[in-house]
């Protein structure tokens, strides 16, 4: 048996027109994901403040764990879609597999092609007009069949800034395609457990499979994240776990960010010593992780609500497009700006910087609203809950 009913829950109405979409939102998360982008886009450009300043830009640096926004793209995926996952089963007695593919096909196929047809025809095709012959070191085939991740491990950088980032859209494809047939296969009851042992085997990997590339882009590591997200959808459905989360008071809510910020920052000097600790971090990030998700969600006595500001709640429904468009918007600004000024002072790099983040935002943006935005609305059409006022589930 599933926990007890959520309130939040919509439950089965009765009559000739009892499937019909209901509403889950999530108000405080599409903030999350802007800062999850954020946090990568940072690690992605960091490089240029320490080479402005002649510094090794291999070496430490601020943002250099900002990687990990992806890991919390991971978590957060598990929470959400596992989510939406119950509460299809409480409400319809089933998950409509044909139906949730449809969904994510139609919210992530459409850019992560257009992102394939720029890296690997577009743009090799426009510097060749410039003169500069330059075409991908990947294979396309990976990129096609959704797959890349094992193709980064195996060679590296795909030789196109557009194409790098897709390596985790392919995991969470990976992901998409099983898990729902996972959940339908398996018991409710045992649910706990399949996820559990999930986050579980995903350590052992690791453990067995020491290479940062593995840990980092191997689906067997990263499905770790997505069932810790799990967990906290799980244990969402229970009142009174929801209850112990909403009184959760400011020296507990403090102690949640203190704990995610000495991860982002050092997690270096708290995690390598050695295999069990290097097996085990990024499960330990991905619960404090959803540590924030569950506090955003349902504390009462929360420092901020990311919900409060509407302008990073609107950069967060376009965080897909942000995160797909980023490094062709941090390229295409670096070179730009090199032609006009061969500065490299800390001035300069952090001018760069904001111009990139502009350009990625204008960029993604324009794609949302004219590009993404027709396919989400066909998504809708398969929907058994919709988000209120956004369409980005």
């Amino acid at each position: 048996m599933l926990p007890t009913s959520h309130p939040g829950i919509p439950t089965l109405t009765t009559g000739a027109d009892s499937v019909t979409q209901k509403k889950i939102f999530f108000p405080n998360l599409d903030g999350l994901r802007f800062f999850c982008f954020l946090s990568v886009f940072l690690f992605h450009t960091w490089s240029l403040l320490y080479r402005g300043i002649g510094q090794d830009q291999t070496g430490s640096g601020l943002f250099r764990h900002g990687n990990l926004g992806v890991n919390f793209f991971f978590t957060l995926s598990g929470y959400l879609i596992t989510y939406l996952l119950i509460a299809e089963r409480r409400n319809y007695e089933k998950i409509h597999i044909p139906k949730f593919w449809m969904r994510r096909i139609l919210r992530i196929w459409p850019l992560y092609f257009l992102c394939i047809l720029l890296g690997f025809v577009i743009i090799p095709f426009a510097l060749k007009l410039t003169g500069k012959i330059e075409y991908p070191t990947a294979s396309a085939i990976p990129y096609l069949t959704f797959t890349s991740n094992f193709d980064y491990i195996k060679n590296g950088y795909p030789g196109s800034t557009i194409l790098e980032v897709l390596w985790s859209i392919a995991v969470e494809e990976q992901f998409y395609f099983f898990w729902p047939v996972l959940l339908s296969l398996i018991p409710s009851r045992w649910y706990l457990h399949l996820f559990i042992a999930i986050a579980l085997g995903s350590v052992v990997f690791r453990m067995v499979y020491t290479s940062p590339k593995m840990h980092d882009h191997h689906t067997l590591s990263c499905i770790g994240d997505m069932a810790i997200g799990a967990i906290g959808a799980w244990f969402s459905f229970n009142p009174r776990f929801r209850t112990f989360i909403s009184r959760i008071g400011r020296p507990g809510i403090l102690l949640i960010y203190f704990v995610l910020f000495a991860f982002f920052f050092f997690r270096d000097a708290i995690f390598d010593h050695g295999i069990f600790f290097r097996a085990i971090d990024r499960s330990l990030i991905a619960f404090a992780f959803l540590a924030v998700i569950l506090e955003q969600n349902y504390a009462n006595r929360s420092l901020f609500k990311f919900s409060s500001s509407k302008s990073i709640t609107k950069l967060g429904v376009i965080s897909y497009g942000l995160y797909c468009y980023h490094e062709l918007a941090i390229t295409g600004v670096f070179v730009a700006v090199g032609l006009i000024s061969s500065g490299n002072g800390m001035a300069i790099s952090a001018g760069k910087l904001i111009l990139a983040l502009i350009a990625t935002i204008i960029i993604a943006m324009i794609s949302y609203r004219f590009f993404e935005s027709p396919f989400l609305r066909l998504k809708n059409r398969y929907a058994f809950f919709v988000k209120k006022n956004s369409r980005d589930l």
